[in-house]
């Protein structure tokens, strides 16, 4: 605990704090079914965040605001909100949930299409029986990789409405060539078919996309017409405001229409497994996706959420309720419509240097829905480390530009106002540098606790060196005492390994005498050496933590045990 004087957030973000630590986290609600958008973050935690840092009517901000959880919550909530984007996905979904429809009008304009091109896509996927002989639908198709990134036709998952009792389910090897001749005449239906599928994607290995791939190389035949002529219809539907739903529709159940991996499970959209890659028919899942954007809104509705973005900031800060969205910007640029001191919480995910180049990755989806996503303005624009040789995009590149928007949240913060960071990153250069940006900013350190997946993957136990589960929340607050308590003070690295040594057997002792990465990073290590300002002058030895572990400890099954008898 901090001395007397010491303002009241401190207290309230360290009860917070305790309290995040043994809470459950909770990803899915009606809202984050509506689409798959990447990284989503468990909508308590941020509840909690802005339940017990901010008041009714305050203003809340995010600068990365992603699938829009924070934005949501704050409107739940009765706060204001004011979100940031570059990327058009990230902003067609906060807008399509906030908007105010007519859901009699979203169901007429669905019902056209499954009058209309919805049959010619079921024709796409007919096939014949191999039992009764006549017409089978095509649940879905397996396909293995040939030689030069060709794929062939493995085996074909089908249902039967003709055989005895009604419907059968059935599996076989389809022995037919699956060429354009078989499908000419849906072909030449699904205009743009050849433009559209021949574009080039910006190549980047790190992601799992190759030299020279084009678009075309991540669906199937039956794939790229279904989108061709869906496309195609939905730019036909009336100009009326549920057309925009439609689109979302067709946005959010992409990611089903693509070769995958059997579970569609992968959020990474450009990798195929060698064997047994899956193509589905995207019919079922574009439906279900209407009946889901539909559920999400309902809920929106009945949580006071779908209220409609002011065009300006100073309408926002005039009213009550609502919320703002800058779009195609980056913090540093886009927030100088903000006035200082004008926001009461930032609730914020900033990329993790290169472990997810956002534009790069809804590069299908820019493609496909015309989103000029991958602009030469915007693909420069972007804070991120990029392995794209393409791009110049390096770690110290990503550093000014996080630098710079952290600068602009100290600014926009008001005095005494909340800065909550969520960050998943092993390497001390970044934190050192998120830390020393802070300090710069007028933002003092309060506290970390970590905010863990739902699910744990065994790569973040057996591999300690390069995966983290979760991702630590970090705490700021902008008080100037608090901030010139906290002036870094001189040290040295002995005292700053001490630092790390003293908490780490701490931890291991209270554990059982054994504790995994995760649970040193976030049980206090990374604490208490933000605290003791060692982070820096450990930087300039050790890349992580794990490295001072291992002169400290040995790694058995997953776990740092004391070498100490």
């Amino acid at each position: 605990m901090y001395s007397i004087g010491i303002p009241n957030n401190v207290q309230l973000i360290e009860q917070l704090t305790n309290k995040l630590s043994s809470l459950p986290v909770e990803i899915e609600n009606p809202i984050s079914k509506m689409h798959n958008y990447l990284a989503k973050k468990p909508y308590n935690v941020i509840k909690e965040i802005i339940e017990s840092l901010s008041s009714e009517g305050d203003v809340v901000y995010d600068g990365f605001m992603g699938s829009g959880t924070t934005g949501y919550e704050a409107l739940k909530s009765g706060r204001r909100f004011i979100g940031i984007d570059i990327n058009k996905v990230s902003i067609n979904f906060f807008k399509s949930v906030a908007g105010i429809y007519d859901m009699e009008k979203f169901d007429d304009l669905i019902a056209m299409l499954n009058q209309g091109v919805l049959k010619d896509i079921e024709q796409v996927y007919e096939t014949i029986c191999p039992e009764c002989n006549r017409t089978a639908i095509i649940e879905r198709e397996s396909y293995d990789h040939v030689s030069n990134g060709e794929i062939k036709l493995k085996r074909v998952k089908y249902i039967c409405h003709n055989c005895s009792p009604g419907r059968k389910t059935g599996i076989y090897i389809d022995s037919r060539k699956i060429d354009e001749d078989m499908l000419s005449s849906h072909i030449n239906k699904a205009e743009l078919y050849n433009d559209l599928f021949g574009k080039e994607l910006l190549e980047n290995k790190h992601i799992a996309i190759q030299p020279g791939a084009k678009l075309g190389d991540y669906f199937s035949l039956r794939g790229k017409i279904a989108i061709g002529l869906l496309r195609q219809a939905i730019e036909k539907l009336p100009d009326i405001p549920e057309k925009k739903l439609v689109q979302f529709t067709f946005s959010s159940s992409l990611h089903f229409f693509k070769l995958s991996d059997y579970k569609a499970s992968s959020q990474m959209p450009y990798w195929k497994p060698q064997k047994n890659i899956v193509c589905r028919n995207p019919l079922p899942f574009f439906l279900k996706r209407s009946e889901l954007i539909k559920d999400g809104l309902k809920y929106a509705e009945n949580s006071g959420i779908n209220f409609p973005p002011y065009k300006k900031v100073s309408d926002l800060l005039d009213s009550n309720m609502g919320s703002h969205i800058i779009h195609d910007s980056i913090i540093s640029e886009a927030s100088r419509k903000v006035p200082d001191h004008s926001v009461s919480l930032i609730i914020t995910d900033p990329p993790y240097s290169d472990q997810v180049p956002y534009l790069e990755y809804t590069g299908l989806w820019d493609k496909i829905l015309n989103l000029n996503n991958l602009s030469k303005d915007k693909l420069d624009k972007e804070i991120v480390v990029s392995y794209s040789p393409h791009r110049k995009k390096d770690s110290t590149r990503f550093m000014l530009e996080l630098g710079k928007s952290i600068e602009e949240m100290g600014r926009v913060l008001e005095s005494d106002g909340c800065l909550a960071m969520f960050y998943h990153d092993f390497s001390l250069k970044y934190w050192k540098e998120i830390i020393k940006t802070t300090q710069k900013a007028g933002l003092a350190f309060v506290s970390q606790v970590h905010i863990g997946r739902r699910l744990k993957s065994l790569k973040t136990v057996w591999n300690p060196n390069r995966t983290l589960d979760g991702s630590a929340l970090v705490f700021f607050i902008k008080n100037k005492e608090l901030f010139e308590l906290q002036q870094p003070k001189e040290t040295n690295i002995d005292k700053a390994e001490k630092i790390v040594k003293k908490k780490a057997d701490e931890i291991i002792r209270k554990q059982d005498g054994k504790a995994t990465s995760q649970q040193l990073y976030d049980l206090g290590v990374l604490n208490e050496v933000i605290k003791g300002n060692a982070i820096e002058i450990l930087s300039t030895k050790y890349k992580s933590f794990i490295q001072m572990f291992r002169k400290w400890y040995d790694f058995e099954e997953g776990f740092w045990v004391s070498r100490e008898k």
